[in-house]
């Protein structure tokens, strides 16, 4: 934003949610000009052609559990969870794939 002030004191900013993928594609088509997305280490990938992509953060993962829930105990092995039932993001969105994902690894 410091950078495009430079050119226009006022730059005018439209804010979009969109899940990652569609996002780099809106960077694609045209219909933005910068996107900030996540995604899972399990869920890896090279950005597509004409795409720079530039780590802002690494953070992790939080999941929430009950506390007596046998897996409570500090830092969680997903695939310790594979068979329990989630809250995950709608299909179709990297949450819901991440999740998936966790349950094609062996305990």
């Amino acid at each position: 934003m410091a950078a495009a002030r430079t050119g226009d004191p006022e730059p005018h900013v439209i804010v979009h949610e969109l899940e990652p993928h569609d996002a780099v594609e809106a960077l694609r088509d045209g219909s933005c000009d910068l996107a900030i997305t996540f995604t899972y280490n399990l869920i890896a990938g090279d950005p597509p052609p004409g795409v720079s992509r530039q780590v802002l953060s690494v953070e992790p993962i939080l999941i929430a559990l009950p506390a007596d829930h046998r897996a409570a105990t500090g830092e969680v092995d997903l695939r310790v969870l594979r068979e329990e039932q989630w809250i995950a993001g709608s299909r179709g969105t990297t949450d819901h794939e991440m999740r998936h994902r966790t349950s094609r690894y062996p305990a």
